[in-house]
């Protein structure tokens, strides 16, 4: 499968699947305008799912649509949750487990503590995890610095 890089807003590289693949999805970007302390404008990207709700899956669309899913201050939000548990697995159908497919889980501690959230990808095409350099073993540099002054 062919990929396409793009660039986000913030020049981050996005890799999509190519268009010409049956599961091609374009990945679109939207800039909310803060309102006060806790609240952002999302009309943009709720307009955009609305117009846009034939070409998701429905469930998808639910938790797209979901405000309390982006709103800072829900218990529902991924927004300061944290990660417990992401697990990559190939489960396996058909008489000898030959049908092979892609899964992804995520599950957090929702930002107040009191829920966990659970995220499951399935039929992935394509994934890649990459660890930012300077978070390699943080604990360790922070030990290190407590009792040695270390610093990099």
């Amino acid at each position: 499968m062919r990929t396409e890089e793009c660039l986000s807003p913030d020049s981050r590289t996005v890799r999509t699947a190519h268009p010409t693949h049956p599961h091609f999805y374009k990945m679109k970007f939207f800039e909310s305008q803060q309102v006060g302390e806790y609240d952002f404008d999302f009309s943009s990207y709720q307009r955009y799912l609305q117009e846009h709700r034939d070409l998701f899956p429905p469930d998808v669309y639910a938790f797209a649509i979901d405000t309390g899913n982006y709103d800072l201050r829900s218990h529902q939000s991924l927004h300061d949750a944290w990660l417990e548990r992401f697990c990559i697995s190939e489960p396996a159908t058909g008489e000898r487990s030959e049908i092979r497919a892609i899964q992804i889980e995520a599950s957090f501690l929702g930002p107040y503590h009191d829920l966990k959230i659970h995220l499951v990808y399935s039929g992935v095409i394509e994934y890649s995890i990459m660890t930012p350099q300077d978070f390699a073993h943080p604990h360790l540099r922070q030990l290190a610095t407590a009792i040695y002054g270390y610093t990099k």
